[in-house]
């Protein structure tokens, strides 16, 4: 007889009974019985299938036709497509078996995986299923279980299309340490001819016990020239595919500081995602293009993972090169540079354009150039490097190597616009001319130092007397008075041809401020390998949950390391430097502690020094001490108000309500003033939580109004019927008075809140300086501890203290070689002895100093992690748990780096002049400023006219801002309409810096 091999396979749904599709699962262990049609007394029972859904039988006859039918109780229910015909050779024939009317295969596999990550099937594991509230066809059961999983771990189930949530148990006897990673799983059935075979996973109680659903991560990154960073602003959907209508969510975007964008708690199924770029990254515009990634399949405890790098578009950067008096400078050569990328581009008929996609905030100065002279005149190439602007033309000042300059004014000390002045040198012959600009300011160039003479121009040639100038680099001439009589003033439209441009201020003179060394990136990390376990020891520590921790290596020992700490003390009881000077240490001890007479007794309290306001502010400072001292002083004032509160009404509501809302508004205002007084600044959503709490409204909620007022102090409101519907006496008025004090005092805080919310939610320049040496300690800390683990890691894989000392790292071509112990013990030295050090006794001047140790010790560990590459030094230190340690020493040196690189000793800006620009035709005004210390970039200075004498106009901000350089820049204002009998205004400006800074008021005339 022939042999005939049968391969059972289910169908999706009765719609598809033809030839099986290759996704179709084909059941292990089912049992099947042929019939002869032509004589039902032949029948024929086969083995059960193998793990190929594949049995054979060489019991048939051959061109018999024969009935097929499923004797597992498994598929009772199901139905088979056809009848299976022998041939008269050997013969395979496919049998598929078709779930009920209107249902749809879903087929998972509940299964743990092995060490090689390869899934096993959990048998005989039970599942249940319920459609919640949806109405099944045929008035089946809308929840049903549980089943068990058949031996091979695999669910064949029929069911009807759409939302469904399956629960799983822990397996039965045997096996019973075996738990569902998901206990539950909400899972869309799906409606499609291909077959995909969902993985539940299980565990055993010694692992994780729960995980959350599917998850996507989309990481959206910008290439620049300093590598791939995350692309702030991409958003980015998914779309979950369903064969009739897939569903898209909503966008999410990349916020600061994120890296990826995550879609968590998905549904098993088949995922297609788009992230989409924003316009423009750090001001340069991204290539337009979206990216759509391959569908992928999201199931709990495998994430899926997309990542795409875009592109900038390359645009137009120009610019020009002049002179103080606005005359153009040809051949020089200019520097065009951002992170560790620069360009050298030489300057033709005084301007330039270049085209560039480099992504990162650029800067421009002058490369090394030799004599530069403009008609006779010596140039100096002493110029500070700027801002690159992308959206408008750059402006190079080169200043004068030497010159006159100065003011012209008029016999009533008024600037004088467009005064002609004439400059001579010692020998009484002419050295230039020059008209002042629209403040009456002017600036000449001169061929070299030594005695000039200036002097109005008259336009007859008549003498008049000239007053001498000492020119070294750039004299100053001061006030040039132009008497009334036959003395040259350009006209107005002279006056617009030689400013078309604006006005050349003068360039500051001092050193060009350091370069950002620019380095930073992303370490990937990965998982330790098996072989690193296998060939090294696992080390263990004990670790005491009681008493004070071990001394750590390199801190305090011996009697110097007792000596700094006695030292360290006095600084912060007495807020005095340690010193031989006894006088200022008697002085400092009676200002750090009072002393009264008591009862016959002298009794001492100690009052802490510093910026804090009052003695239990311990060391906050700026923006948060100030809200936390108005935060205390309400609550000393509240406090006494909320427990003398009586009810008007004791009928409403029994005692204990009463006393439990007080408990609980008592305290939150307690935990509030807590948190306000968090060393390091509050957690902001903490304090967002509690204000919302006791006002029941938003964050930014501007409501003042104490009557209603909700959340806890609304309830307060409510049991105690403190309201006016309630007073009779006035008494009452008295209890509601005090209620609104309460509320008023709470609404007042929320109001500084919200003003400094800002200025506490994060770590930037802006942040005071007590807050962000709390947090520089706290990084230095996390610095020693980084290299206690890297030690700790070392010694695991046998490089021991004694190795570490004649490790010599070859750190790069003319660099000497350094050990990894003296690397070590430098870093260690450097953050718990020479940084806090060097921060107590010198301030913001000595975490200036110390931020370059930092820079320069994190770049020594990337080099290390590049010269332990090398294979003659010890194999421990290239196994992954030492590189892992090595990249989180360098992550935590990097933050502490950025942390110190936020003191600022940026000197506040200073307005000289800000006349207002006559040539500006735009809407509004435009002021040009003359001073120094101006600072961008110019999204990030800003300038407010302030009224001086009238209550009604409220200030104006300027509506742009541009900083051409250090002494120079123009404001924008829209001044709002007075009308005819408004009377005269008297404005003053104040500008800002990008850093914080600000001017003092200049009274400006408008």
């Amino acid at each position: 007889m022939p042999n005939l091999t049968i391969t059972v396979s289910l169908s999706p749904n009765e719609k598809f009974k033809g030839k099986p599709d290759p996704s179709w699962p084909r059941p292990q262990g089912v049992t099947l019985r042929l019939t002869n049609t032509a004589d039902k007394k032949k029948a024929v029972e086969l083995d059960a299938t193998d793990s190929e859904g594949a049995v054979g039988s060489d019991k048939l006859e051959a061109g018999a036709t024969y009935e097929v039918k499923v004797l597992d109780d498994y598929f009772k229910g199901w139905t088979v497509a056809g009848e299976v015909t022998v041939e008269d050779d050997d013969c395979e024939q496919d049998v598929v078996l078709v779930p009920k009317k209107g249902q749809w295969l879903l087929a998972l596999l509940l299964c743990r995986y092995d060490d090689t990550g390869k899934p096993v099937g959990v048998p005989c594991a039970k599942w249940s299923y319920n459609y919640g509230d949806k109405k099944v066809p045929g008035g089946a059961k809308a929840k049903d279980g549980p089943f068990e999983a058949r031996d091979d771990g695999y669910v064949y189930a029929a069911l009807w299309p759409g939302i469904v949530t399956l629960s799983f148990q822990e397996t039965g006897a045997g096996a019973a340490d075996m738990k569902p990673q998901s206990p539950e799983i909400k899972f869309h059935v799906p409606e499609s001819e291909e077959v995909e075979v969902t993985q539940v996973q299980y565990l055993a109680d010694t692992e994780v016990e729960a995980s959350p659903l599917g998850r996507i991560s989309i990481e959206p990154l910008v290439k620049t020239v300093a590598g791939a960073v995350p692309l702030t602003g991409a958003s980015a959907t998914i779309e979950y595919r369903t064969p009739s209508s897939p569903v898209v969510s909503p966008p999410k975007k990349l916020g600061p500081d994120e890296k990826k964008i995550w879609f968590n708690d998905l549904l098993p199924g088949i995922y297609a995602a788009t992230v989409i770029p924003p316009g423009t990254f750090n001001n340069w515009p991204i290539v337009p293009v979206e990216k759509s990634f391959t569908p992928e399949r999201a199931w709990p405890g495998h994430p899926v993972e997309y990542r795409h790098t875009f592109k900038f578009q390359a645009v137009p950067v120009s610019g020009r090169v002049q002179t103080m008096d606005g005359r153009p400078v040809h051949g020089v050569k200019l520097e065009i540079y951002g992170s560790e990328q620069y360009k050298i581009l030489t300057v033709k008929d005084g301007a330039f354009e270049v085209q560039l996609d480099w992504g990162v905030p650029l800067k421009i100065r002058l490369a090394r150039n030799d004599e530069i002279a403009v008609d006779g005149i010596p140039l100096s190439t002493d110029v500070a490097e700027q801002p690159l602007s992308l959206a408008d033309a750059n402006v190079v000042v080169l200043p004068f190597k030497h010159g006159v300059r100065g003011q012209a004014v008029d016999e009533a000390g008024n600037p004088a616009p467009g005064a002609v002045i004439d400059v001579f040198d010692d020998q009484q012959q002419s050295a230039g001319t020059v008209a002042a600009g629209p403040d009456g300011y002017f600036i000449v160039g001169t061929p070299d130092s030594g005695s000039y003479y200036v002097a109005p121009h008259t336009d007859g040639g008549e003498p008049v007397t000239r007053q001498l100038v000492p020119v070294r680099s750039i004299g100053d001439a001061g006030k040039v008075v132009i008497p009334s009589g036959r003395f040259v003033l350009m006209d107005r439209l002279e006056m617009r041809a030689m400013t078309a441009d604006g006005e050349a201020g003068d360039a500051s003179e001092g050193d060009a401020p350091d370069r950002h060394d620019g380095h930073g990136g992303h370490h990937r990390r990965t998982p330790e390998a098996l072989t690193d376990l296998a060939a090294y020891p696992v080390l263990t520590e004990e670790v005491s949950t009681t008493g004070a921790p071990a001394p750590v290596a390199g801190g305090f020992g011996g009697g110097a390391g007792y000596g700094q700490a006695v030292d360290q003390v006095i600084r912060d009881v007495l807020g005095w430097r340690p010193g031989g000077d006894v006088a200022g240490f008697q002085a400092a001890l009676a200002g750090a502690f009072q002393l009264r007479e008591v009862e016959g007794h002298t009794e001492w309290t100690w009052q802490q020094r510093g910026y804090a306001v009052q003695a239990d502010m311990g060391a906050l400072t700026g923006a948060q001490a100030s809200i936390y001292a108005r935060a205390k002083s309400a609550l000393d004032q509240v406090l006494p108000l909320l427990a003398s509160l009586t009810s008007l009404n004791t009928a409403l509501f029994p005692d204990q309500d009463r006393e439990a809302i007080r408990t609980v508004v008592t305290a939150e205002l307690q935990e509030l003033v807590g948190e306000l007084a968090l060393e390091g600044g509050p957690r902001i959503q903490r304090v967002d939580e509690l204000f919302g709490l006791l006002l029941g409204e938003g964050a930014r909620s501007t409501n003042l109004n104490p009557d209603v007022v909700q959340g806890q102090l609304g309830t307060l409101r409510q049991r105690f019927a403190l309201t006016a519907d309630w007073i009779e006496k006035v008494d009452d008025e008295r209890v509601v008075t005090n209620f609104r004090v309460i509320v008023e005092q709470i609404l007042a805080l929320r109001a500084s809140w919200n003003s400094d919310r800002d200025l506490l939610s994060g770590i930037d320049s802006r942040t005071s300086l007590g807050t962000i040496l709390i947090w520089l300690s706290r990084g230095l800390e996390a610095v020693c501890e980084s290299v206690n683990d890297l030690t700790f890691a070392l010694d695991s894989v046998y490089v021991d203290a004694a190795q570490r000392q004649v490790i010599e790292l070859d750190l790069g071509p003319g660099q000497p070689r350094l050990l990894l112990s003296d690397l070590l013990d430098w870093i260690v030295r450097a953050s718990q002895d020479e940084g806090p050090r060097l921060i107590q006794d010198a301030g913001k001047d000595g975490v200036r100093a110390f931020a370059p140790v930092l820079r320069r010790l994190r770049g020594l560990v990337r080099q290390t992690v590049e010269a332990i590459k090398n294979p003659d030094l010890a194999p421990g230190l290239r196994t992954p748990r030492v590189r892992r340690a090595f990249a989180v020493l360098h992550d935590q040196l990097r933050e502490a780096t950025r942390l110190a690189g936020l003191v600022q000793l940026d000197q506040a800006p200073q307005i000289t002049g800000a006349p207002v620009d006559t040539t500006y035709e735009g809407p509004g005004i435009r002021l040009v400023l003359a001073g120094a210390n101006f600072r961008g970039p110019d999204r990030a200075a800003s300038a407010v006219l302030e009224v001086l004498n009238r209550e009604d106009i409220p200030d104006v901000i300027a509506r742009h801002v541009h900083v051409a350089g250090p002494t120079s820049a123009t404001a924008t204002f829209r001044i709002p309409q007075q009308g005819p009998n408004a009377g005269r205004v008297n404005w003053q400006l104040v500008f800002v810096n990008s850093d914080g800074t600000q001017s003092a008021p200049f009274t400006i005339q408008i």
